[in-house]
């Protein structure tokens, strides 16, 4: 798996917030190689100014390893938008 690979699946969020009537951006958090959180935008749809995707995603990372997460060398955020 290569930065164009993460980089399909980061739009491929962006295309669930399109497909939601978000502003369509989309993002995927990695770490050694593994996605371990993903996110779109949900500013409309929450009625959360700071509901962005790499937000949502970060938040979604923190939430399922905690604070291992800071401590992490590799960690990777790819971000797309339509």
């Amino acid at each position: 798996m290569d930065d164009e690979y993460f980089m399909r699946l980061a739009l491929r969020e962006a295309q669930r917030a399109f497909d939601e009537d978000e502003i369509p951006i989309g993002a995927v958090v990695v770490a050694d190689n593994k996605i371990i959180a993903r996110g779109y935008n949900m500013t409309e749809r929450l009625n959360d100014p700071t509901a962005h995707a790499e937000m949502i995603a970060l938040t979604s990372a923190f939430c399922k390893y905690g604070r291992q997460i800071p401590a992490r060398g590799d960690l990777v955020r790819y971000c797309g938008a339509l």
